[in-house]
């Protein structure tokens, strides 16, 4: 059956216009994050294995948007407490707000603490001054280590438009570390908020596959292969691959796709919960914050553990209220082998 060439014309449109509602447009701003580097601080030699920490640390360094002098001190206190624990050689952390309060941060884990700090600066171009003033910046991305990078930049997803955008950006670097090379990326991916309905929640949705697909395209930037390189993906995801609240969720079989695998694989419900449900509030314990391989890595079970600790339980009680609380989301760690 032949079409009117009218009707075909108001197909053309419902269908495009449909389109272009459901995507964003624009390209990422490639940049140079804020950083620091003691190079005095040598880093550990031929180190047979290496220990990865990713921690959303809750508004850092108070737990709240507003930076109470006395929040400040127990945060801190509570997150140096944590990762001096933990030891490890790089931590991925999400919400930290500057470059001034990651370096106090850094003051404060055990001597000599992390030789290179990095932090992005999503949204905004990199030669701002609000980086040097400790109570601007906002829920940054940020990398301690205890090895030089051979290369650090970030993805900056503020010049992209539309309603599916992805939120914030990735901040990568890669390390020379004895013979490897190995990549790390960083990300803090569209939280839940705003969820209230299917239509806005489906928008959630499209919005964290976004930072996937943009994340492939800066694997395709950097000549980098999953299947050959050591990559390390790691954030705050915000969604559950393992609950069936988020059976819906796209990103997860994109990563699959992509070569990419969680390392969760050999863990317990229990053990494997990085948000804890707090008292009078609807959402259960959640699995939101993941350590993801590159099938590069040729490890049959690598897999992550969870510090359950220093995470508040209590409805309204920030990071930052009470000695011990040092975020809402617990610290997740990996030991990955290089030899």
């Amino acid at each position: 059956m032949k079409l009117p060439l009218f009707s075909l014309l108001a197909i053309l449109v419902v269908f495009s216009t449909h389109s272009a509602s459901a995507k964003y447009s624009g390209t990422p701003r490639i940049e140079t994050p804020f950083t620091f580097s003691n190079e005095n601080e040598k880093p550990p030699s031929d180190p047979e294995s290496i220990r990865i920490c990713n921690w959303n640390i809750e508004w850092f360094p108070a737990g709240r948007r507003d930076m109470q002098e006395l929040n400040v001190n127990y945060q801190v206190a509570a997150v140096a407490g944590i990762l001096n624990e933990l030891q490890p050689d790089i931590v991925l952390a999400q919400e930290i707000r500057n470059l001034p309060v990651l370096r106090l941060l850094n003051r404060n884990l055990n001597p000599p603490g992390m030789s290179h700090l990095a932090i992005s600066f999503f949204y905004k171009e990199n030669t701002a001054q609000e980086q040097e003033n400790a109570r601007r910046g906002g829920q940054e991305c940020a990398i301690l280590s205890r090895y030089p990078w051979s290369s650090i930049r970030e993805v900056d997803f503020g010049t992209f438009e539309g309603s599916t955008r992805p939120a914030r950006g990735w901040l990568y670097a890669s390390f020379e570390i004895g013979e490897h090379t190995i990549h790390v990326y960083n990300g803090h991916l569209k939280s839940n908020f705003g969820a209230d309905n299917p239509k806005d929640r489906a928008r959630n949705i499209a919005k964290r596959l976004a930072a996937i697909e943009e994340l492939k395209d800066d694997l395709d930037r950097l000549n980098l292969d999953p299947y050959r390189d050591k990559i390390i993906l790691a954030g705050d995801f915000n969604s559950d691959f393992f609950s069936k609240d988020f059976a819906d969720e796209k990103m997860f079989d994109e990563l699959d796709e992509l070569g990419f695998s969680q390392t969760f694989t050999f863990t317990t419900a229990e053990e494997r919960i990085t948000i804890p449900a707090k008292v009078g509030e609807p959402w259960p314990s959640s699995t939101f914050d993941y350590i993801y391989l590159s099938s590069g890595w040729k490890i049959d079970e690598a897999t992550a553990k969870v510090l359950q600790k220093g995470a508040a339980k209590r409805k309204d009680v920030y990071g930052g209220d009470e000695a011990g609380l040092a975020s809402d989301h617990y610290p997740v760690y990996i030991d990955l082998p290089l030899n």
